[in-house]
């Protein structure tokens, strides 16, 4: 559902509203299909249910790019950044990385998408990195400890996106989630400094 998505950030610029859209949640293996926003969620590795759950979501332009698909066996897609699209699992084993951040005037990379996770995944490279900007990577290693086999974070102030779960159905990882990183809002204006 639509409620699992990152919050929405509303500017207000002389009485007009901008809107920031949050990103879309990823899905839950056999419960929930990957959704829509700001960046699009990366498809999971089932591909059960109607739509096919392993078909990554959209992102909204000018904002975000779509989430690369999973491949069923269990690997996910990564999540799109705002700087590309996420990247496909490579197959059953090997998730997708996240999409690339945007790169702001003053050299740094925001909104990174998160890995995928992948549940048969046995190291570290079968886990999808985080794109640059803040994306988290994946979980890997079946139903092991989440504190060294799950999901990441994204980094805080970057609004990159959090890691995708991989686990059985038994597995401690099914249900391990991880938060996006954090957003941060950048104010330019030509001059001397008039905002604090």
């Amino acid at each position: 559902s639509s409620d699992l998505n990152g919050s929405n950030t509303t500017a207000v610029i002389s009485g007009t509203s901008y809107i920031a859209q949050g990103g879309g949640s990823g899905g839950i293996y056999d419960q929930l299909t990957p959704t829509s926003g700001g960046s699009g969620a990366g498809g999971n590795g089932d591909a059960g249910g109607s739509p096919n759950r392993t078909i990554g979501a959209s992102g909204i332009a000018g904002q975000g790019y779509p989430g690369g698909n999973g491949v069923q066996g269990h690997a996910g897609g990564g999540g799109g950044g705002a700087g590309g699209a996420g990247t496909s699992a490579s197959s059953g084993t090997i998730a997708g990385p996240g999409g690339p951040g945007y790169t702001w005037d003053n050299g740094q990379t925001y909104a990174g998408g998160g890995g995928g996770g992948s549940w048969p995944g046995q190291s570290v490279s079968d886990a999808g990195a985080g794109g640059t900007g803040g994306g988290g990577r994946g979980s890997y290693k079946d139903n092991a400890d989440v504190t060294v086999y799950g999901p990441r974070p994204g980094t805080v102030n970057t609004g990159g996106g959090g890691g995708g779960s991989g686990a059985n159905a038994s597995g401690g990882n099914r249900s391990a989630y991880v938060t996006g990183g954090s957003g941060v809002a950048i104010i330019r204006y030509l001059g001397s400094q008039r905002g604090t």
